[in-house]
C-alpha cells in the first residue's frame, strides 16, 4: 500500500494523520482457489509452447482437477459416462464433494493466512507511521540551538537595558537596525518618570487600596464558594439519607411480604394436611363399613342358604314317609 506522511523539516508546520491505501484486487492464487473446478485436460498433455492440446490430439478425455498449490499434479475424479454404473455414480459424486470440501478448506485456510499478512503489514506500516511522526513532533516542538543562542542573548541584552520584556527589547533592537524612531507607548513602553513624595503615598495608598479590594473580593468569592460547596455537601447528604431511608422502607416491606408469604404457605401446608388426613380416616370408615357389610350380607347368604337346605330336607323326608305308607 501507499503511505503519506509529511517530511521534517526545521519549521514548525502542521501534522496530519497518515493517508493509508492498500489494493484488495484478487491475486491469481485468489481466483485459482476460489473459481477451482474440473478441466476436461491432462495437465500432463501440453504442447511446446506451455499451451493444452486441442481435443482430437489429447490421449485421454478424462476430466481432472488443478490443485491450487501443488504445481502440475493432477487428480482424477471421474470416470467415462457410458461405462458407470448407479453405484459408481454415486461414489463419484461423494468423491467430488469430498474434494470440493477439501478445496473450500484449503481456499478459507489461504485467505485466512493472506488475510493476516496483510494486516500484520499494515500494523507494522501503522507502527512505522506512528514512529516517523513522533519524531517528526518533537523533532518541531524541541527548541535548536540557533533559537536557543537567539532568546538567551534578547534575555542578556534586555537584563542590560532594564527593559521590561523582551517584546520591547526586540522592537527596540529592531528600530535600532532599520533607523526608525520609536513611538512612545505604541511601538515601546513609556519611560518611567520620577515621582514626587505625594505622588509616591498616594501610589502606595492606591496599591493598597487595590490589594484590600482585592482581598474582599477574593473573601466573598471563597465565601461563596464555600456556600455553594456545603449546600451541594447538604443536598448530597439529604438525598443519601432519603436513598438509605427509601431502601430501608423497601427492605421492610419485602421482609414482611415475605414473612406474610411463608405464613400463607404454612396456612395451606397445614389445611392440605388436615384434609388428607380427614380423607384418609373417611376413606378407613367407608372401606370398613364397606367391609362389614360384606361380611354381614355373607353371613345373612349362609343362613338362609342353610335355612333352605333344612327345609328341602325336611320336605324330601315327609314325601319319602308318604309314599311307603301309600304302598302298605
Amino acid at each position: 500500500g501507499a503511505l503519506e506522511i509529511t517530511a521534517p523539516t526545521r519549521i514548525a508546520q502542521n501534522i496530519s494523520r497518515p493517508l493509508y491505501t492498500w489494493c484488495t484486487r484478487p491475486t491469481h492464487s485468489d481466483v485459482t482457489c476460489i473459481s477451482n473446478t474440473t478441466h476436461p485436460y491432462n495437465d500432463l498433455e501440453m504442447n511446446g509452447n506451455g499451451a493444452p492440446l486441442p481435443p482430437a490430439n489429447r490421449k485421454s478425455s478424462d476430466p481432472r482437477c488443478r490443485l491450487p498449490y501443488s504445481g502440475g499434479a493432477t487428480v482424477q475424479i471421474s470416470t467415462k459416462a457410458n461405462t458407470s454404473t448407479l453405484l459408481s455414480q454415486k461414489m463419484e459424486a461423494k468423491a467430488r464433494m469430498k474434494m470440493n470440501r477439501e478445496l473450500h478448506m484449503e481456499r478459507d485456510a489461504f485467505m485466512e493466512r493472506l488475510r493476516q499478512e496483510r494486516e500484520g503489514r499494515l500494523e507494522s506500516e501503522v507502527g512505522a507511521a506512528t514512529s516517523i511522526q513522533s519524531a517528526f513532533r518533537g523533532y518541531a516542538t524541541r527548541p535548536h540551538a540557533e533559537s536557543v543562542v537567539t532568546m538567551k542573548d534578547i534575555r542578556r541584552e534586555k537584563a542590560q537595558k532594564g527593559e521590561a520584556t523582551i517584546e520591547t527589547a526586540m522592537l527596540k533592537d529592531l528600530d535600532i537596525k532599520l533607523g526608525l524612531k520609536p513611538i512612545p507607548g505604541v511601538t515601546l513602553n513609556p519611560p518611567k518618570k520620577k515621582m514626587t513624595k505625594k505622588q509616591k503615598r498616594l501610589a502606595k495608598k492606591r496599591a493598597e487600596e487595590q490589594e484590600a479590594g482585592a482581598l474582599k473580593l477574593q473573601s466573598m468569592l471563597r465565601v461563596k464558594t464555600a456556600n455553594e460547596k456545603t449546600a451541594k455537601l447538604r443536598d448530597q447528604k439529604e438525598r443519601r439519607e432519603a436513598n438509605n431511608a427509601a431502601f430501608m422502607i423497601q427492605r421492610s416491606y419485602r421482609g414482611y411480604q415475605g414473612r406474610q408469604g411463608f405464613k400463607q404457605k404454612r396456612e395451606c401446608e397445614s389445611a392440605t394436611f388436615i384434609q388428607q388426613r380427614f380423607r384418609i380416616m373417611t376413606a378407613k370408615a367407608r372401606v370398613k363399613d364397606l367391609k362389614e357389610d360384606a361380611i354381614q350380607k355373607k353371613r345373612e347368604d349362609m343362613a338362609a342358604s342353610a335355612l333352605q337346605a333344612a327345609a328341602r330336607g325336611r320336605r324330601q323326608r315327609s314325601a319319602g314317609d308318604d309314599d311307603g305308607t301309600k304302598g302298605l
